[in-house]
């Protein structure tokens, strides 16, 4: 942990309250994945000899909405590794809700590249999960967690003692802030960390539709096109998640269109190999970059998922990267010998996450870069790069553990 001393914003109203009743080893920022895994994971009853779990506060603005039968147009591919970790926590699933996936499909103008989980022996690439769902889950086993749950807004403050969490009650001290608040997180800020952030001038449009072929059912599909990248993710029923994600004015042109209009040329993109596609549900989009921020911790302040990272969705692994931080961030410190140990415990994470995320979004970067229009030799990649993947077995390999989200240090 960095001397509070090199970055001292300026500290909250004297007046306020300050709560001390709970002696807090950590409160969590923010109401999204990363923030309610990185509460269990923090909490959780040790599960091995040497392990201590940690007394936190979960400061959130809003109580997620009883979940709906209704579809969500958000949805995560999961790994596999990260499946098993959630499960460690108590986290449930479903199964009417989610859709594993064994086989891949990944196609361009020219080639064809395809793999299976079976074909290495994995019971599965991994597994689909709507957004709702995946907090619904995570909620449920905070309830019965010891995690302190308080709902308000938050905003970050220090004195000479180090950093506060001060909402409109009361002022809460512990050892660390974890900022899991998003990609535009305000503690990051708060705390003086700055991220580097790319602009891809591109937007992704999610939405579900239903299809009467049988094989997307445990089939993730990916179509590359000039300028735009097309994936099919597969949910029960017979539905189909879809992640478009094209420059930013086309992306408007489509949210604009009939669902009719919309229907035929997401057929037309997809070259019909996906079934027939109909019964198309809400649209909504989000503007994509890529961000890194420059340090993951500082005067007390730790940074995990979209707070420390954004990457590019074609690769579907932006979540399951900011699930391994919280992992990874309460392996370092449960396993830490008392509060003193908390700094080199936090060294440890930072060097770990920010490494492996940063190759981890480069690498995606590049990809998105190989298919982007172009001329020349990146053209001749792309012309000859899938086939290429498909006839080298290491190489397809390599891909195949991309997609499972088997990649660097996780089993």
């Amino acid at each position: 942990m960095q001397n509070a001393a090199e970055h001292r914003p300026e500290t909250g109203p004297e007046t306020r309250r300050e709560s001390r009743r709970d002696g807090l080893d950590a409160i969590i920022v923010g109401g999204g994945a990363a923030a309610l895994t990185a509460a269990l994971a923090l909490c959780a009853d040790p599960q091995q000899i040497g392990k201590t779990a940690l007394k936190c506060a979960l400061v959130h603005q809003q109580t997620p909405a009883t979940l709906s039968t209704e579809l969500d147009p958000r949805v995560y591919a999961l790994a596999p590794d990260v499946l098993a970790e959630l499960a460690k926590l108590g986290v449930e699933f479903s199964p009417a809700r989610t859709q594993p996936y064994q086989l891949m499909r990944v196609w361009d103008a020219q080639s064809t590249l395809e793999f299976s989980a079976t074909e290495y022996g994995w019971p599965a690439l991994g597994e689909i999960v709507e957004h709702r769902v995946l907090i619904d889950a995570l909620w449920q086993a905070l309830q019965r967690s010891n995690v302190r749950l308080i709902e308000a807004q938050a905003s970050l403050s220090f004195d000479e003692r180090g950093a506060l969490i001060d909402t409109a009650d009361e002022t809460l001290r512990a050892e660390l802030v974890i900022a899991a608040d998003g990609a535009n997180s305000p503690l990051r800020t708060q705390a003086g960390i700055k991220a580097a952030a790319h602009d891809y001038q591109q937007s992704a449009i999610v939405v579900n539709v239903k299809t009467d072929a049988a094989q997307p059912l445990s089939c993730a599909w990916q179509r590359f096109h000039a300028a735009s990248t097309l994936a099919f993710l597969p949910l029960p029923g017979g539905v189909l998640n879809v992640v478009w994600s094209l420059p930013s004015p086309a992306a408007e042109r489509l949210l604009a269109m009939s669902d009719s209009a919309f229907l035929v040329e997401l057929q037309l993109a997809s070259e019909s190999k996906a079934g027939q596609l109909s019964e198309v549900g809400r649209r909504v989009s989000a503007p994509l970059q890529r961000l890194l921020a420059e340090r993951y911790v500082q005067n007390g302040v730790v940074l995990v998922g979209d707070a420390a990272h954004c990457v590019h969705p074609m690769a579907g692994q932006g979540l399951n990267m900011g699930l391994r931080d919280c992992f990874t961030l309460a392996q370092c410190l449960t396993t830490a010998h008392g509060k003193a140990a908390y700094p080199r415990a936090l060294r440890r994470y930072e060097r770990e996450r920010r490494s492996e995320n940063s190759i981890s979004t480069f690498g995606i970067d590049a990809l998105q870069k190989l298919f982007a229009p172009a001329n020349g030799p990146i053209a001749l990649a792309r012309r000859f790069g899938l086939h290429a993947v498909n006839q080298i077995t290491p190489l397809k390999r390599l891909f195949a553990e991309l997609a499972a989200g088997k990649i660097a240090g996780w089993p």
